[in-house]
């Protein structure tokens, strides 16, 4: 395919090239679709619109690919080092992934947006360095988290909102610390343990064993059957949003039948007016 000065000039129009830059490009009377890609006066930016715009052979087709090292991937756009994936827009860096937007570096990941760093991951967004989790938003360094947001450095947890160097942490909001590891937290908030060997729940200490029985009960009532709704990544979405589709009624029952139940504590970790109430 050979470009003519005028499809050159809409992609200065576009673009917002100046009248000296397009006569400068079209100095020749046309360009073929290999000139653009290996053109060191087009952006990468323009090469994806030309290539989204124009007419391309199979031929053109397969030079774009292999420029922008595209494998076995299909409905790619403005990416480039794309390998075995499906629906990549303004991305570089994926692999083995669907789903993903203005990202970097992502792999077997499925829904990620505005991230970097993802990896073996399902609904990430805003969020970097992240392994082996679900459903987190506006997050750093954490690996096997499922469900949450602000949270950084926190290893294997669930629904935990704006928590810091947790470890074993689950429905807690606002725990940890920025300079030491909090421990083994269940329905916390506000709190720390810096001690591995003390168990907390509802801010209290209490027996490991039972702490281990109610964090199965949690995972078999509550964390396998319910997920968090992401409204926005909007921190103003306010934290009860999250949880606008859980069935509130058995939600509140739920927690009350824990040892050592705190109303007012559970609000403030979820806003749920419902416990205050009931």
């Amino acid at each position: 395919m050979n470009l003519s000065k005028d499809i050159i000039e809409k992609i200065g129009y576009w673009s917002g090239w100046s009248q000296e830059k397009i006569d400068e490009e079209t100095a020749r009377e046309s360009l073929t679709f290999k000139d653009v890609l290996e053109s060191n006066k087009m952006s990468d930016a323009i090469k994806h619109w030309v290539y989204s715009m124009a007419l391309l052979s199979s031929e053109d087709r397969t030079l774009y690919e292999k420029h922008f090292q595209l494998e076995n991937s299909e409905f790619i756009y403005s990416s480039q080092k794309i390998r075995n994936s499906y629906r990549i827009l303004n991305s570089d860096h994926v692999y083995d992934s669907q789903m993903v937007k203005n990202s970097h570096y992502v792999t077997n990941s499925y829904a990620v947006e505005n991230s970097e760093g993802i990896d073996n991951c399902e609904g990430v967004f805003n969020s970097h360095d992240i392994n082996d989790c679900e459903n987190l938003h506006d997050s750093a360094y954490c690996e096997r988290v499922r469900s949450g947001y602000w949270n950084q450095t926190c290893i294997d947890g669930e629904w935990l909102i704006s928590c810091r160097n947790c470890r074993n942490c689950y429905f807690c909001n606002n725990v940890g610390a920025d300079s030491q590891i909090s421990y083994n937290l269940i329905c916390c908030y506000n709190f720390t343990n810096f001690d591995k060997d003390k168990f907390y729940l509802f801010n209290n200490e209490i027996p490991q064993e039972i702490w281990e029985q109610v964090k199965r009960k949690l995972t078999r009532e509550l964390f396998n059957t319910y997920q968090w709704t992401y409204i926005s990544h909007i921190p103003t979405c306010g934290t009860n949003k999250l949880f606008s589709k859980i069935d509130n009624k058995n939600f509140v029952k739920i927690m009350k039948s824990l040892p050592s139940y705190d109303a007012k504590l559970m609000y403030n970790i979820t806003l749920v007016g419902e416990f205050l109430t009931n």
